[in-house]
């Protein structure tokens, strides 16, 4: 239920649930050189939540979404400033809100932007799921809303690379409710 995300030697742990099924709003690190763990030098997460999206670029952490502790999805945009020391306290500042409201989305990042893919969301199809694609643009500051999966699905899993056709998104797996459907494909997406 947490998110797991590694920049510059750091792997942060971002939210999620405790044993007890309560949703969280620790940012957790753990240094490669030194050894670290600790929960207490990030700033806490301004609400708490669980399967929200990731991405870092340069120096900054970028979260999305998840659920809050109702359950309900989220819209928030958050950005963590690494530039100084994370030891030192940075802070969370809420960035512009994203379109889509959703938990359980994918994340990719090309150059300055970052990909919001598909997920969970009241506004999706009958099935509760989404395949908004909409992307960020650190540089700018804003989203633009891109055209959607042909499949809605939640819980999948995207990745950046160069191909032949030069870079991409790739979006694979995932699963949509009632009925549980799951996808065993790989959608390619041009930036």
């Amino acid at each position: 239920y947490r998110h797991w995300l590694e920049q510059s030697n750091v792997l942060f742990i971002i939210g999620g649930k405790d044993w007890f099924g309560v949703n969280q709003d620790t940012t957790f690190l753990y240094g490669v050189t030194p050894k670290l763990w600790d929960d207490t030098v990030i700033s806490p997460l301004p609400r708490a939540r669980v399967w929200a999206g990731a991405a870092a670029i340069n120096d900054v952490l970028y979260l999305t979404g998840g659920a809050g502790p109702q359950g309900f999805p989220l819209a928030d945009t958050l950005a963590l400033d690494l530039t100084d020391d994370p030891l030192q306290s940075p802070q969370w500042d809420y960035l512009t809100t994203m379109p889509t409201a959703r938990y359980g989305h994918a994340t990719a990042v090309i150059g300055s932007r970052f990909y919001n893919i598909a997920g969970f969301t009241p506004e999706g199809t009958e099935r509760g799921v989404t395949g908004a694609v909409e992307i960020f643009d650190a540089a700018k500051g804003r989203w633009e809303v891109r055209k959607p999966l042909e499949t809605a699905r939640g819980l999948c899993a995207a990745g950046a690379a160069a191909d032949g056709s030069g870079n991409a998104v790739f979006v694979m797996g995932g699963f949509a409710n009632a009925p549980t459907i799951y996808f065993g494909d790989t959608v390619r997406m041009s930036p």
